[in-house]
């Protein structure tokens, strides 16, 4: 394919994705892949036409099941990818229950493989890079079961993987602990990490399905001041109603201008300047360091 029949491609595909009509852009999403096979960025049509059959509430079991495993497909770690669908939509849409079991069941044991096969990594920080890696493809993966099985009524087996999950998560900084004076109990502080959202807040969710509206709470309070992802708002808002929890109030922040204290620095060429030259100037201050 040519640079110019890919930019013409590229503009069609995405005139489809951005019908308005949710029928409409499945019409359009469909009709282009059906007439461009050879098209290499087929990930955000399929994506486009799983959600608009969600929004048009006719989506078939079968069919999102389809789209999922075709979408996956395009990943190298197929199995993983098609989980992290079926925990999107799980909840959202019926899918075939015994096709989602067996796909979830291959990605755990992709993830184990992935687990198994750093025994051979002898470069240390690769091996840890690695290691990291692989630990949020065990969460993702635990979530996506954790939804699947909430989805069920399995808040039992959810809360089993879920908190399986919070074991890998945790090596992970998914907390500050803060030790305790004279051998007390170390404090534990959320440290508002976006990828271990959805973990505690369907550990919350699966406590509350489970009666034990204690625990919940506990695991509400934890998330919900650092939750960064949209579609977890309303499970939010839900928990908070369930477990007579009042919203957080919104919170202003003002401080009254002051003077920024003198700074003189070296340039990347060596020339001395001091930030007062600046005054009256709009001023970026980039603050970085290497760890």
């Amino acid at each position: 394919m040519t640079l110019e029949a890919w930019r013409e491609l590229s503009i069609q595909a995405d005139e489809a994705i951005q019908t308005p009509e949710p029928a409409d852009r499945i019409a359009q999403c469909e009709l282009f892949l059906r007439d461009h096979p050879d098209y290499p960025e087929t990930a955000p049509l399929l994506e486009a036409l799983l959600a608009a059959h969600v929004e048009t509430g006719q989506a078939t079991p079968d069919r999102m099941m389809r789209l999922i495993e075709r979408r996956a497909a395009l990943e190298d770690d197929s199995a993983i990818e098609a989980a992290r669908w079926i925990g999107l939509y799980a909840g959202k849409v019926a899918l075939p229950a015994g096709r989602a079991r067996r796909v979830l069941q291959l990605a755990q044991e992709q993830v184990s493989r992935l687990s198994r096969s750093l025994a051979r990594e002898r470069e240390p920080a690769r091996r840890e890079e690695r290691e990291e890696d692989i630990g949020r493809q065990q969460i993702d993966v635990a979530v996506a079961n954790g939804r699947f099985f909430l989805s069920q009524g399995d808040a039992p087996a959810a809360l089993r993987v879920l908190k399986e999950a919070e074991g890998v998560a945790g090596r992970q900084g998914l907390d500050i602990l803060v030790s305790g004076a004279r051998g007390k109990e170390p404090l534990s502080l959320p440290c508002g990490r976006f990828e271990f959202d959805p973990l505690l807040l369907l550990i919350a969710e699966a406590y509350e399905k489970s009666g034990n509206a204690g625990m919940a709470r506990q695991y509400l309070e934890k998330v919900r001041a650092f939750l960064f992802e949209d579609e977890y708002e309303d499970l939010r808002r839900d928990l908070e109603s369930k477990l007579n929890v009042s919203p957080l109030p919104a919170v202003t922040v003002t401080a009254d201008p002051q003077l920024a204290p003198e700074l003189s620095l070296n340039d990347l060429s060596g020339k001395r300047f001091a930030l007062s030259s600046y005054r009256g100037k709009v001023v970026l201050l980039y603050f970085w360091a290497l760890t």
